[in-house]
């Protein structure tokens, strides 16, 4: 309820602009045809300063990393739902 009350008391300045600032109307938004080839042109060249294995190898240890937590949880969760003989043979 405090914690409300200091988050609306600092938001209120911005949403005072938000209400007095006019943005402009757009009508139509069009994404050109050609926006991958564009990104694929900029980030071409990331291949040259890590080599693939490299690039992979940190992904790999990137997502380890961050999901290591959630899949001991579903681990330890099938664990426990199973019989004791059914894991250990």
């Amino acid at each position: 309820m405090v914690i409300d009350t200091i988050i609306e008391f600092i938001l209120a300045p911005v949403e005072y602009l938000l209400e007095i600032i006019n943005l402009p109307d757009v009508d139509n938004l069009v994404i050109p045809e050609n926006v991958f080839d564009v990104l694929l042109e900029a980030c071409s060249c990331i291949g040259y300063i890590l080599p693939m294995p490299l690039i992979l190898g940190c992904l790999a240890f990137s997502f380890a990393l961050d999901h290591f937590h959630i899949i001991w949880t579903l681990f330890c969760r099938l664990k426990s739902f199973g019989s004791s003989s059914f894991w250990i043979k």
